[in-house]
């Protein structure tokens, strides 16, 4: 039985997959971590729907944290994948046709495009010397900046038990056709932090 008023801390992190199926209208605003495990959702192979699975999502809740959990954010990354399943690199286009935020309690507290978060599996998944042709100079510095950190230590956004947040995206499919056979069909976002659990 839980001991009231009580957390403990560990590091765990919260993840979503969001699909992005064949005639996705990028126009339309996406929003992640609002549908739980068992939620039926979109195939990115555009097979229709089916349940979302323990390996795409592990919200248990649509859109806020079981009580008495809390969450504290300690950075923010994002990678694509292609419709076949394979690691989209930080070098390829589309890392630059999305903007990211994190909304907690109806308040944004970060926002960016998609390459400013990228996992650093995608940074990795080509040579450094066609990561760094690909960016200008300021967007190198940044890139940089934000694999080393995200948040300030003081500034880190908590996510309280019952509290409401997402993570919206906003898709630019005019210039970058996230419609297409060839755009990638799943996005990955990930929480880093610290997890206050009820201790039992």
């Amino acid at each position: 039985m839980p001991i009231a008023g009580v957390l403990e801390t560990v590091d765990s992190p919260l993840f979503d997959t969001l699909s992005i199926p064949l005639g996705f209208l990028g126009a339309d605003r996406a929003k992640m971590f609002l549908q739980p495990i068992g939620v039926m959702a979109p195939d990115p192979g555009g097979g229709g729907l089916r349940p979302k699975l323990w390996t795409e999502t592990n919200m248990t809740l649509g859109g806020e944290l079981p009580v008495p959990q809390r969450f504290v954010v300690r950075a923010i990354r994002a990678a694509l994948f292609w419709r076949r399943g394979g690691l989209v690199s930080v070098t390829e286009k589309f890392y630059s046709g999305v903007e990211l935020a994190l909304i907690i309690g109806m308040k944004p507290y970060f926002r960016a495009p998609l390459w400013h978060v990228a996992d650093p599996s995608a940074v990795i998944a080509n040579s450094g010397a066609q990561l760094f042709y690909s960016f200008d100079k300021e967007q190198r510095a940044e890139f940089i900046r934000s694999l080393r950190r995200q948040f300030e230590p003081d500034l880190h956004p908590v996510i309280e038990a019952g509290q409401p947040f997402h993570v919206e995206l906003y898709f630019d499919d005019e210039r970058f056709g996230w419609h297409r056979i060839d755009a990638p069909g799943s996005l990955v976002v990930l929480l880093e932090g610290e997890m206050g659990r009820a201790v039992l």
